[in-house]
């Protein structure tokens, strides 16, 4: 079973966790969070997620930080 995992947010930082998992052939969204830390981060939250958000499966949330869930009204 093949499985992939690409990174959207969440990397080279503390916010904006959002990981795309696909196993054979299902996208799961891990997290969709909110980038926070002054101007330039906070411009991410403007930036196409870098997926088709119309090809997930499912969104799994960790928690309820806004760091992990404050882009969910944008998919």
């Amino acid at each position: 079973m093949p499985v992939t995992i690409s990174f959207h947010g969440g990397v080279e930082t503390v916010t904006g966790s959002c990981h795309l998992l696909n196993a054979e052939g299902i996208n799961i969204l891990v997290d969709c969070g909110l980038f926070q830390g002054g101007p330039q981060s906070e411009e991410k939250n403007f930036d196409d997620f870098g997926f088709d958000p119309s090809s997930l499966d499912y969104l799994l949330l960790t928690h309820g930080h806004l760091d992990h869930c404050g882009r969910i009204p944008l998919l």
